[in-house]
């Protein structure tokens, strides 16, 4: 009876030892899973992602809060601009030095004093680049500090003179500056007036043009081959006193009335013609045959 009982005993201690698990089995599920991320302080955020992961006030993407921690973990705090204020204490702009709470205006189009915009004059009314501030007129943006300097009577480059070469004062006052006009002491003469027959170059552009002969004097009787009327005679120009030579000498348009031979007999009436409008009468003609009484074949009368 008694070997009987213990071989039982030795066959149940056999089965209940076939039956325990082997701890080296992969095959037997636990509840611990060692392939799931690591967060310790429960943020949210694994352990190798978090800058700091025993604190769950830190963690990637947090928001920013005025506590002096780092809290959305970029590596800076509130206040990385080293201006010495801290967004928390008013800074508008963290990001730039320049801007916080009480600094100055510059002009530099920021808001630098943070009052919710930039000056009033750190404008660009005329879209050249330069603001107002700076701009000694922001209504033209031809004019600006660091423009070249243009002919034009502005002062371009605002350096508070109008300097472009040759100067550009209006010495004669026809509108005209100096640097753009052919002649500065005429008014008579500058760029883009209309040409006129006084032997200048009116319109600037380059010799007296009013005619095709260029306004000269050719005969030298003083008067312009564009009022002339025969610029190679100095016997006739305009105003000059007609004399008996056929010729228009004062250039009305003709010779004088009493220059003209009417009976075409060789001689005008200012060069004696008694009867111009008969060609047998003129100085020095051949008198004409007496003509006899009572025509061809009269009678002579009795003694």
């Amino acid at each position: 009876m008694t070997s009987l009982l213990r071989s039982l005993l030795l066959g149940l201690l056999v089965v209940s030892l076939s039956a325990c698990p082997d701890d080296d089995d992969d095959s037997v599920v636990t509840d611990d899973d060692d392939t799931a991320p690591e967060d310790e302080d429960g943020d949210g955020s694994p352990a190798d992602e978090d800058c700091d992961d025993e604190d769950p006030t830190r963690f990637s993407g947090n928001t920013l809060v005025c506590d002096g921690v780092d809290n959305d973990c970029d590596g800076a705090l509130s206040g990385d601009d080293t201006d010495g204020q801290t967004e928390c204490d008013g800074d508008c702009d963290d990001a730039d030095a320049a801007n916080f709470d009480g600094n100055t205006e510059a002009c530099d189009g920021f808001d630098n004093d943070c009052d919710s915009a930039p000056g009033a004059d750190e404008v660009d009314g005329d879209t050249d680049g330069v603001l107002a501030c700076e701009d000694c007129d922001d209504t033209d943006d031809a004019n600006f500090p660091g423009n070249t300097e243009a002919c034009d009577g502005q002062d371009n480059d605002c350096d508070v003179t109008t300097d472009a070469t040759g100067g550009e004062g209006d010495i004669d006052g026809d509108a005209s500056p100096t640097c753009a006009d052919c002649d500065d002491a005429d008014a008579a003469n500058f760029p883009g007036n209309l040409e006129a027959c006084d032997g200048q170059d009116n319109d600037c552009s380059g010799a007296p043009d009013f005619d095709a002969d260029g306004e000269v004097d050719a005969d030298g009787d003083g008067s312009l081959s564009c009022a002339d009327c025969d610029d190679f005679d100095l016997d006739n120009f305009p105003g000059n006193t007609e004399i008996c030579d056929g010729l228009d000498n004062d250039c009305d348009g003709a010779p004088g009335g009493d220059e003209i031979d009417n009976d075409v007999d060789g001689i005008t009436e200012c060069d004696g013609d008694c009867d111009d409008g008969d060609l047998n009468n003129w100085p020095s003609a051949p008198a004409a045959p007496p003509t006899r009484r009572g025509g061809p074949g009269a009678k002579r009368p009795s003694r």
